[in-house]
């Protein structure tokens, strides 16, 4: 049973004892079934925006012992992955790559590329749309089952790491997920690389927090990228950590 199923009816069993309650011996101002309800609210869109909550479904967010996962949404680029691969080969890291479907079709060649050269590719939907996180669960299974059949013709391998655009989770995709036998794979390191177009600001911003089980977010598709991974991947090599891929964030 999830935590989204145990608020829920724990939520609705509280309304209704209230509810009766109130009928028979108390005087509830609405404002406290108001306060409640908003409450429940607020703990349905952290569940759904936190992946770590494991609210929703099980997530993959951190690593275990003396290592450190290096993780990429949004590409292939044709402009910016491969500098980044350059960066990864320079350090001898592997990482994973959350690719998008309908960018892997334009790039079939680099999708190549990042397998040969060791790494992992995950899914991150096919469309990657504004969107996502309102399609139902069918729209949701269609999306991850087409960027499947295409990282399984590119790579040679099956998929099943996916990576929720925008990192959102909720009912739907939760299921769509579990459907088609998927491992949520989070982090626990945000670099917000796309906000900003100064590169020293997103390394002082992440260096500080990298440690053993770091699981980094990052977008290969963005020109400061090969610095930010270069200096982050000094920084790791001077902590001694251990370069893993998202699969071996999976334990029970």
């Amino acid at each position: 049973m999830t935590a989204f199923v145990v608020a829920r009816n724990s939520y609705l069993l509280l309304m209704l004892l209230l509810a009766v309650a109130d009928y028979f011996f108390l005087s509830l101002s609405p404002w406290v079934y108001l306060a409640l309800t908003l409450l429940y609210i607020l703990l349905v869109v952290a569940g759904s925006s936190v992946m770590s909550l494991n609210f929703f479904t099980r997530s993959y967010t951190r690593g275990r012992g003396n290592t450190i996962a290096l993780t990429f949404d949004d590409g292939p680029s044709a402009e910016h992955t491969p500098a980044v691969l350059e960066v990864l080969d320079k350090w001898g890291a592997t990482a994973t790559f959350f690719c998008i479907g309908e960018r892997m079709e334009q790039n079939k060649a680099l999708v190549r590329k990042i397998k040969e050269k060791g790494h992992r590719i995950g899914n991150h939907s096919y469309t990657h749309s504004n969107l996502f996180s309102i399609f139902g669960k069918n729209m949701v299974v269609d999306e991850i089952e087409k960027t499947n059949r295409l990282i399984q013709e590119l790579t040679g391998e099956e998929c099943r790491l996916f990576r929720p655009p925008y990192g959102v989770l909720n009912p739907p995709i939760a299921k769509a997920a579990a459907a088609c036998g998927m491992q949520v794979i989070g982090w626990n390191i945000r670099s917000f690389d796309t906000t900003t177009k100064d590169y020293q600001k997103v390394v002082e911003r992440v260096l500080p927090r990298i440690g053993p089980g770091a699981v980094l977010l990052l977008h290969d598709d963005r020109e400061n990228t090969p610095k930010i991974v270069d200096a982050i991947l000094a920084h790791a090599s001077r902590l001694n950590l251990r370069y893993i891929q998202a699969q071996e964030l999976i334990h029970e």
